[in-house]
């Protein structure tokens, strides 16, 4: 389960679904068709091929549509956020969900897996993939509960200070250009030299004709990359600097900081629930 299923996917994990054992056996020519074993005992390499077990799917019928659908089949699918019946794409009723919904909101967002994906991929530890697994398969003692913790918030940690540094960096290089250029707004020195422009253009609502002149910049850079070839990371990372001249402009370096504190404190907020979550409800596996 650890090999494929992140911690992000607890909730989904401990989703309950309405599968009914048959009243009556399906028929013995019909497949799963998940895995396509077979439903009755009949030997047969090619299900070992097909579902890697040699063992025959456990029949159940999917409520409400009525199809029929190997169990282990089905649960690790839905594990994997695919929780609709998978022949005829219909929903399947939820008998319970003891996640809250802002909990599961908040982990199945693309903030909160852009850093689960960063975590697993910098700081990929064996001891650190054994704490995930517990967690998933409910065998996570208390103890070792703290250490799981302190892992996801250390990376986290390093995670947005990373993230926060490039603003900084972008922050410098436009001081830089504010001093060589003697004006507070570099981005329109070339637009006040190209069209004869008086200073004055500066006041006011200067600020706002700046964030418009980086957002064409920006979004006329990301076009480029998407071509792909040799400069397409240079361009990209040069669009990256225009963003985050835009981000700087709106909130102000300090505002930018407040936003990274504020999504840090979320993240272990969301973190905490998660293992604490996972924690009511062991010894699941």
């Amino acid at each position: 389960m650890a090999n494929t299923l992140r911690v992000n996917d607890l909730p989904q994990i401990l989703r309950s679904y309405d599968l009914r054992a048959p009243e009556e056996q399906p028929p013995e020519d019909e497949r799963c068709f998940v895995c396509r074993s077979s439903w009755t005992g009949a030997s047969s390499q090619s299900d070992t091929s097909h579902n890697g077990s040699g063992t025959t799917c456990e029949p159940a019928r999917i409520h409400p549509c009525g199809h029929w659908v190997g169990r282990k089949c089905f649960h690790r699918l839905a594990n994997s956020g695919m929780d609709q019946c998978q022949f005829c794409r219909s929903g399947v009723t939820v008998l319970a969900d003891p996640c809250p919904q802002w909990l599961r909101l908040l982990v199945t967002s693309y903030w909160f897996k852009t850093q689960i994906a960063f975590l697993y991929k910098v700081f990929d530890f064996e001891e650190h993939r054994q704490l995930a697994e517990e967690l998933l398969v409910g065998t996570l003692s208390v103890a070792r509960s703290n250490d799981f913790l302190a892992w996801l918030a250390v990376a986290s940690a390093f995670q947005h200070a990373l993230f926060f540094a490039a603003p900084i960096f972008v922050w410098l290089n436009f001081r830089i250009c504010s001093w060589i250029f003697r004006t507070d707004l570099p981005e329109l020195w070339l637009f006040r030299l190209l069209t004869g422009t008086p200073a004055d253009i500066y006041s006011n609502d200067a600020r706002y004709s700046a964030v418009l002149w980086n957002i064409c910049m920006s979004l006329a850079l990301l076009h480029v990359a998407r071509d792909g070839g040799a400069r397409a990371r240079l361009v990209a990372f040069g669009a990256s600097l225009f963003i985050g001249r835009i981000v700087i402009l709106m909130l102000g370096l300090g505002g930018v900081l407040l936003l990274f504190v504020a999504s840090f404190g979320l993240y272990v907020l969301a973190a905490r629930s998660l293992v604490k979550l996972g924690m009511q409800f062991r010894s699941r596996g």
